[in-house]
């Protein structure tokens, strides 16, 4: 396999993402105004739903990802795509049993855990059907997305994310205005997501051969999935129940209207995780080629939360800053009045979840998911409580603040886990005590800004100062000699250096000051 760039890949998946984010921008406030809240409080449960049916395949996308990438770094492609059938069968069978029990739980869904209104009950009920007949293609897509991943086409991977992205807001806007029910704008979701599944298959078909082949298991490559699986499979069935129960227990608590003024700036700030994301499925399967190489996985692993940082604070510093007249702008006053808060408790979330990518990716990267389960075994239940008690004290602004609490304790137990992972132990206390600080004074100006033209002029104060802080320390002088020669070969004013390639900065790790 060609070794290409961590730069260019992650450029492809940031390619796959902000385009759907344009779209949403644009899209959101018309299926509001087209389907009511109550129907579009439903939508947004279907898209957590479909697109998340991937938590109940027990860890086998996630160890398949790794199981391929190192064989393929192993200079095994015929036992990585071994690997890769073995696991696209298995996760098709997943998706017929989970589309099944969907099924059979509707009626409960419907009346008792989702509190459906009577006037809406018979079109969920269709929309629940419909949704549950997907979830074979949903989870071997799934798959397939994994094997591409491990095999690092992104490029193919990010052209049909594009698409996909698209649709997804495109499709249901599309269906509203035809028939404004749940059944057509949840079949809309369901017809892209089938044509997705058709594109990843041609994209793996063309990549590394057909994946929907039976091959009989062998007891490595079994062991292989379920071994890494078994553990996987708990934190990928119990994060996204932590991160998405509380849409859940706000429609039965509250209303299903309530889950609008929740999930749409939950989805609006959390599709800004495309960027940790994005870096973090390029560098999954180079930690994974470098399992046991501890000096190495330091390094990288320095280097990821280096950019995490520089990459998701602007996002963050302008969601806080900005909620208010963002929100207004977007939809309306009215709308700004209930969501500003939430928006800037939600972003401080966010960031608190984009730096601990690189502590779990490093723990599963190193084949030790086990820490990662167990910690998220015991968060659930006491999130559960704390979150009901929430809700209903606060509202939706209670669901925010316990969401953004259990990240941040989340966070810091899996550092403590990557620093016991590392040789010589993680990033020194030093380094995160100056840019905690930083973040720390430039976010009060802004907040405690009087005036919207105050916002703006802490908000300029805070990315210029921001630019400079990270140029001179979160950037170490090999990642500032790549930038110089990139600009610099862009305005013409210079060549690339034939010692720096068009491929990514050269990893230098070791100083992580």
């Amino acid at each position: 396999m060609r070794d290409k760039s961590i730069a260019r890949n992650v450029g492809w998946n940031v390619i796959g993402q902000v385009a759907p984010i344009l779209v949403a921008i644009v899209s959101v406030p018309l299926l509001i105004h087209t389907l009511g809240l109550e129907r579009f409080g439903f939508l947004g449960l279907a898209w957590a739903l479909i697109g998340y049916a991937g938590v109940f395949d027990f860890g086998i996308g996630r160890a398949l990802t790794r199981v391929v990438a190192y064989r393929l770094g192993k200079a095994e492609p015929d036992r990585a795509l071994h690997a890769a059938r073995v696991g696209s069968m298995l996760m098709l069978g997943l998706g017929i049993i989970i589309g099944a029990a969907l099924w059979l739980a509707v009626p409960v869904l419907v009346e008792r855990v989702l509190k459906i209104p009577a006037s809406l009950q018979a079109e969920a009920r269709v929309a629940l059907v419909l949704l549950a007949v997907s979830m074979p293609a949903v989870l071997v897509t799934s798959a397939w997305r994994g094997v591409l991943e491990a095999g690092q086409e992104f490029a193919r991977l990010n052209l049909i994310r594009v698409g996909m992205g698209l649709l997804t807001y495109l499709a249901p806007l599309v269906a509203s205005l035809v028939w404004p029910r749940l059944e057509a704008v949840v079949l809309s979701v369901i017809a892209m997501r089938l044509v997705g599944a058709w594109l990843h298959a041609r994209a793996c078909r063309i990549a590394f051969g057909s994946m929907l082949q039976f091959e009989r298991p062998d007891r490595s490559t079994i062991g292989a999935l379920f071994g890494l699986g078994g553990w996987m499979s708990v934190s990928n069935i119990v994060s996204p129940l932590l991160t998405y129960l509380d849409r859940f227990i706000i429609a039965h608590r509250l209303a299903i209207e309530q889950v609008a003024y929740y999930a749409t700036p939950y989805d609006l700030i959390t599709r800004t995780l495309m960027l940790p994301y994005s870096l973090m499925a390029v560098i999954f399967p180079v930690l994974a080629g470098k399992s046991g190489k501890e000096d190495e996985l330091r390094a990288m692993y320095a280097t990821s939360l280096r950019l995490l940082w520089v990459l998701m604070w602007p996002v963050v510093f302008t969601a806080i800053v900005l909620a208010k007249p963002l929100l207004t702008l977007w939809l309306g006053p009215g709308f700004a009045a209930t969501g500003t808060a939430i928006l800037q408790l939600l972003a401080a979330g966010v960031f608190v979840s984009a730096l601990a990518q690189a502590p779990v990716n490093l723990i599963q990267a190193a084949g030790s998911p086990k820490w990662v389960a167990v910690l998220h075994l015991i968060e659930l239940p006491l999130f559960i409580a704390v979150l009901w008690q929430a809700i209903g004290m606060q509202g939706v602004r209670g669901a925010a603040m316990v969401w953004v609490g259990r990240l941040l304790f989340d966070a810091i137990v899996l550092f403590i886990f990557a620093h016991r992972q590392l040789p010589a132990g993680g990033m020194p206390a030093a380094w995160w005590l100056k840019c905690s600080l930083f973040c720390a004074v430039t976010l009060l100006v802004g907040l405690f800004a009087p005036s919207l033209w105050t916002q703006l002029a802490a908000w300029f104060f805070g990315m210029l100062t921001f630019l400079v802080f990270a140029w001179w320390f979160l950037l170490v002088e090999s990642d500032r000699e790549w930038l110089r020669v990139r600009v610099l070969a862009f305005v013409g004013k210079a060549r690339p250096l034939g010692a720096v390639t068009a491929g990514s900065p050269p990893v230098d790790i070791g100083k992580v000051t």
